[in-house]
């Protein structure tokens, strides 16, 4: 991959809804996020951060403007196209863990994998989950089920299931929000240290104390996107 070839490349995104009412949840959005950048995304609630989430995330399409995803234009991509590319480009850590309650939190990361276009036996599958849950500090718990962890170790394997297709971009949305403050510290450190590996992290906070930790916070109100700092 180019390291010039910028991760994100938003130019004059907008997205209405129909409605009606018709709802302009984003307006004409330039935004350009460069490789192994960590940018905090703030903003009121209804302010458009979950859009956008959900642009860069390709859950949503954009109803205007140009969206490349690392230099892939993907703002016309079918459907297909488009989620063979959030499976394996795309990783996500939510802020309700959203792990299977049923299954350890190896098999957890396994789901992960069915979604890539190319498919590798399941021995070296487990093999990568065993090496991702090491590489978040879940080594000994990595056959726990989620009933069985604490919230902290929880968002630590819905960490490693967002990165073990190695992605592009890694998005958070709200990824201390169910978390005391002594996991919420201990979760941040590990983002940090995952953007440290070069990994390009996008945060979705309205915690100023989450925000502060990226290099970039970007800012949004009404749907419009600027710069705070």
């Amino acid at each position: 991959m180019n390291p010039e070839v910028p991760t994100v490349e938003l130019v004059g995104v907008s997205l209405t809804y129909a409605g009606p009412p018709v709802v302009a949840a984003l307006h004409d959005v330039d935004l350009r996020l460069r490789r192994n950048e960590y940018v905090a995304v703030v903003g009121p609630s209804g302010s458009g951060k979950s859009t956008l989430l959900n642009i860069l995330g390709l859950l949503d399409r954009p109803t205007g403007g140009t969206f490349r995803l690392s230099g892939i234009d993907v703002s016309t991509l079918p459907e297909a196209d488009r989620a063979a590319l959030r499976g394996e480009r795309i990783g996500f850590v939510f802020q309700s863990f959203h792990l299977l309650e049923h299954r350890t939190a190896v098999e957890n990361l396994l789901v992960a994998t069915l979604y890539r276009p190319t498919k590798v036996g399941r021995a070296d599958r487990v093999a990568r989950a065993e090496q991702v849950l090491t590489r978040v500090g879940m080594r000994e718990r990595m056959y726990a089920r989620p009933a069985q962890l604490s919230g902290g170790e929880r968002q630590r394997v819905a960490i490693a299931r967002a990165l073990m297709n190695a992605p592009d971009l890694l998005l958070c949305d709200e990824p201390t929000g169910n978390l005391d403050s002594v996991n919420a510290a201990k979760v941040l450190a590990l983002i940090d240290e995952v953007h440290q590996a070069g990994q390009t992290v996008v945060v979705i906070t309205h915690d100023p104390v989450v925000a502060a930790r990226a290099e970039r916070r970007i800012a949004i109100t009404d749907g419009s996107v600027t710069e705070s700092g």
